[in-house]
């Protein structure tokens, strides 16, 4: 969660910095560095938009379950080798 904020400042508050440097420099830029740009303007430019999805969406902020082990919800199937 911490890294994901980190990213967000970055596109919002650093990014900018660069486009105006890069526009001044009047070189052309590679794709990913539009991207990366137009990244930060959405950020920048529709943050209240995607906070209300993120609101709406109760399971984007939430850790994905750990695979590795028997689901104890879930009975074994017949003839399973798994032992509990």
């Amino acid at each position: 969660m911490i890294a994901g904020l980190s990213v967000i400042m970055l596109l919002v508050f650093v990014v900018p910095q660069f486009s105006v440097l890069f526009a001044d420099m009047g070189a052309a830029l590679p794709l990913p560095t539009h991207i990366v740009i137009a990244v930060g303007d959405l950020f920048r430019d529709y943050w209240w938009a995607l906070l209300a999805v993120v609101a709406e969406c109760p399971g984007l902020g939430t850790p994905a379950p750990r695979s590795g082990g028997a689901d104890p919800a879930r009975p074994a199937a017949a003839g399973s080798t798994h032992v509990r």
